[in-house]
């Protein structure tokens, strides 16, 4: 005999119940966005339950994220990283975006100069200015002050 909780056995001659306990085994099954566990004992299924996760802890790589789940450890929400197409990140180096579900960085990469705008093609970042050659720097890297003309 079994219920969503407990199996136990019946006396053929009696009736009376005996060997009561708890359903149990140590494998989780998953389908779709569900979970739950198949007694060792009696074959029923118990623990049937939806994946959960901390709604703002997600796992990350480079390309997708996804939710792992606290029960069964089943990845689910997996989904490629999403950002505004236009909207890019950068400093005198790189470029990026950051994905606007779990906040991964993503398509990281130098930039790359147009020669006659000075932009960088992907972002837009201009070009860092290189020093005068013509004009040497101080001790201290800056440029030499002007002398007055008297």
């Amino acid at each position: 005999m079994t219920n969503s909780v407990d199996h136990w056995k019946e006396c053929d001659v009696c009736g009376a119940e005996f060997g009561l306990a708890d359903h149990s085994s140590d494998t989780w099954v998953t389908g779709g966005a569900q979970h739950w566990k198949i007694c060792d004992v009696c074959s029923r299924e118990f623990a049937t339950g939806a994946h959960a996760a901390d709604p703002d802890e997600w796992q990350s790589d480079g390309n997708e994220h996804w939710k792992v789940c606290k029960d069964c450890g089943e990845i689910f929400d997996r989904a490629s990283h999403a950002a505004d197409p236009d909207e890019w990140q950068s400093d005198g180096n790189e470029h990026w975006k950051i994905c606007a579900v779990c906040g991964e960085i993503f398509d990281r990469a130098p930039h790359t100069y147009d020669e006659d705008t000075g932009l960088c093609t992907v972002c837009g970042h201009p070009r860092p200015q290189q020093p005068d050659e013509d004009q040497p720097e101080q001790p201290d890297g800056t440029p030499p002050e002007e002398e007055p003309i008297l």
